[in-house]
């Protein structure tokens, strides 16, 4: 990206490889006002925007009670919680899958639907996942 003088400051993305030792590069944040290259954590403030990313992208989906989201390194887990199995529902949550898939890369996602027939959420609380939305 590029900035006018005069206009809002700008910033942009890049990935490089930091350090020698890391076989992956990491993302980093340039911010033109600061002469210095700004590290993204990635797993505190990575996995605070994948949280937010993911939760807004189910958000619209109606019939979306809960998502849950479990992160270990490259590996996400994502839980979808709906009450009756709908194959509408279904379809567009596969859908936003796929998208997620499509945007975000670098990470091994593992999907679940789980249906859960009016049962408490307590009893099919995934252990070691956050919660990241709730309607």
């Amino acid at each position: 990206m590029s900035s006018v003088p005069g206009t809002k400051l700008f910033y942009w993305a890049q990935e490089g490889y930091l350090h020698v030792n890391w076989p992956d590069p990491m993302p980093v944040v340039l911010y033109p006002s600061i002469d210095e290259i700004l590290p993204v954590d990635r797993i505190d403030t990575l996995a605070n925007r994948l949280e937010n990313f993911i939760a807004e992208k189910f958000v619209s989906i109606p019939g979306v009670e809960y998502v849950f989201l479990s992160l270990e390194n490259d590996s996400v887990d994502v839980w979808t919680i709906i009450n009756k199995l709908d194959k509408e529902i279904r379809k567009k949550i596969y859908d936003v899958e796929y998208d997620i898939l499509g945007i975000i890369i670098g990470f091994h996602f593992d999907f679940h639907v789980i249906c859960r027939n009016d049962r408490s959420i307590e009893e099919l609380y995934p252990s070691n996942a956050k919660m990241i939305f709730k309607k």
